[in-house]
């Protein structure tokens, strides 16, 4: 098959096609120039056939400047390309015979036009153009017989013909290699493609644009869930398509380093944020290297999302702060209590030893004091021993009984609590120390929507009946009420948002219920609120229970001992 892109090599185009072809037009002409030269000072039969040489020619000539404009508007045009090759084996044939015969040097022309269409075009020119060579070589040598007096050298004739089937033959095992090798390479090229367009990892190539960005040159279809739109429509756009505008100059820093860098084992890697179709935004690591692809230095970009990996890491990383925070509590708290028990027994002694009773008033204030922070530190204590138990199977009865009974001596006089936690709690799959953040969050909440006297109620109870329960075990609820001032039916929809809130004290950052949220959805939880303005307010927590009870059970036995 006649392949015209054979001309262009790898990576070439038609601009290159039409160059190629036009200088190949301009060769002939001065060549042919150059022929009509030497037949003047050599060929013997030339002046006899001054006219027919003249016009074979101008034929030739016209022939060339034709092609000259039809190469631009037609590069693939197969009847010049099957032409050409006639059109220059029949003046080579003429200047031969004016020349002497199959002993002229101009038999050389051969192997230029022979070797030269088969290299540009590939091997299928090439046989044609060898399969005319040797008709015309034969004509020319039964003109010689026929029509001149000289005779032949058949053994001279034998040669050039040898010649003529070895050299191009050599050429055509040559041609079929490097046609072998570029189908190789092309395969391997698409089955790169085909890789990268089965791949789930977002990736794209890039080259440098002559305005100085940097442009897309393929996009995998995985890239359409950080644009929005089909991959193919990302082709010829510019990279800021594929980040916040805030980092585009990051990303094109990045890619410039990739392109100057020519060894493609090198991987530069580099971070950026992007938003996603749906308007989230993602943390992406990309990682780049240089490639050749049809002879062209692109830059290969592949995108990884290290969204949760880094909230993963940020959770660890605040779980290890609140260990050694316990830590550093729990050691402060087991010496306030020796200090405090030295106050009270001070105490104690003072009131029994003293002879004069008036101080016995100032002396039960002191006391009482110190026995209610004794009891703070109690039950601070064993709410950081609880908060040491890490995710897993729990059972949260004396871990919220703890956190309770901490928020209420931190209560004002005028607020009531009211808790009533089940006996027969499921096991719930978590983290007690975030339950008991919620927990302390919505009290907290509940207590500053009371304005003056008021009351609390928190209850901890089995609820067999919502959609969380697996049977056999029932989901756990946790319903906190309150007599505030209650939510306005314009604002409930808005209390989960980060810094809403409606409290008017500068302390008031509007985060408490946006962590209660948070922790709910961490732990595949439902919460819901119910408020009227000047009737209170009540959250409904359901918490799906775990299913390995057996296990659930020997842990819970295990912390409890």
């Amino acid at each position: 098959m006649l392949d015209p892109l054979h001309i262009m090599g790898p990576g070439g185009n038609e601009q290159d096609l039409i160059s190629a072809q036009k200088q190949q037009v301009w060769v002939r002409i001065v060549l042919s120039a150059l022929v009509l030269g030497y037949l003047a000072a050599h060929a013997p039969a030339l002046m006899d056939y001054l006219q027919l040489a003249i016009v074979s020619t101008t034929v030739y000539c016209l022939f060339n400047l034709l092609s000259l404009r039809w190469i631009s508007r037609q590069p693939y045009h197969l009847p010049r390309l099957l032409a050409s090759p006639l059109f220059d084996i029949a003046f080579t044939c003429l200047g031969m015979w004016l020349d002497g015969g199959p002993s002229s040097p101009m038999y050389i022309m051969f192997f230029i036009i022979i070797v030269g269409n088969g290299l540009r075009f590939g091997n299928v020119m090439l046989l044609y153009s060898l399969s005319l060579s040797l008709i015309g070589l034969a004509i020319v040598s039964l003109l010689n017989i026929y029509g001149q007096t000289q005779t032949i050298d058949w053994l001279y004739l034998m040669l050039q013909l040898t010649g003529i089937i070895i050299v191009p033959g050599y050429t055509y095992i040559l041609g079929m290699r490097l046609d072998k090798a570029q189908s190789a390479r092309a395969q391997a090229e698409q089955d790169s493609v085909g890789l990268l367009d089965a791949s789930p990892i977002p990736a794209f190539t890039f080259e440098a644009a002559r305005d100085g960005d940097m442009q897309i040159r393929y996009a995998n279809p995985a890239m359409e869930r950080f644009c929005g739109v089909q991959h193919e429509e990302l082709r010829g756009l510019s990279i800021a398509r594929i980040c916040i505008p805030e980092d585009v100059d990051a990303l094109r820093e990045g890619c410039a380093k990739v392109l100057l860098q020519l060894r493609p084992e090198i991987i530069h890697s580099f971070d950026i944020r992007s938003r996603m179709a749906n308007g989230d935004m993602r943390n992406q690591m990309c990682q780049g290297s240089s490639i050749r692809w049809r002879g062209q230095l692109l830059g290969l970009c592949l995108m990884t999302d290290v969204t949760e990996s880094e909230r993963l890491h940020d959770q660890l990383e605040s779980i290890h702060r609140q260990e050694y925070l316990n830590s550093v509590l729990g050691g402060m708290a087991h010496d306030f209590r020796n200090t405090l028990t030295n106050i009270i027994g001070t105490a104690e002694v003072m009131k029994m030893t003293a002879a004069d009773h008036s101080a016995d008033d100032k002396l039960d204030i002191i006391i009482e004091s110190g026995e209610q922070g004794s009891e703070m530190i109690n039950h601070l204590h064993h709410l950081m021993r609880g908060r040491k138990t890490k995710r897993g199977l729990i059972n949260l009865q004396d871990s919220l009984y703890a956190a309770i009974n901490l928020v209420r001596l931190r209560l004002p006089h005028h607020i009531s609590l009211i808790c009533s936690i089940d006996d027969d709690l499921p096991p719930v799959s978590g983290h007690a120390t975030q339950i008991d953040q919620m927990v302390l969050l919505l009290i907290d909440n509940a207590a500053h929507a009371i304005r003056g006297s008021g009351r609390i109620e928190v209850f901890v109870e089995k609820d067999a009946g919502h959609v969380l329960a697996r049977k056999p075990l029932p989901a756990l609820r946790i319903r906190i009420t309150d007599s505030g001032c209650g939510i306005s039916a314009e604002d409930l929809p808005h209390v989960f948002e980060s810094f809403w809130t409606t409290r008017k004290e500068q302390n008031a950052a509007g985060l408490g219920l946006t962590m209660v949220k948070r922790i709910v959805d961490w732990h595949h939880g439902a919460i819901d609120i119910t408020s009227k303005p000047g009737r209170g307010t009540a959250v409904v927590i359901h918490l799906p229970p775990a299913f390995d009870t057996q296990k659930t059970s020997k842990q819970t036995t295990a912390a409890s001992g």
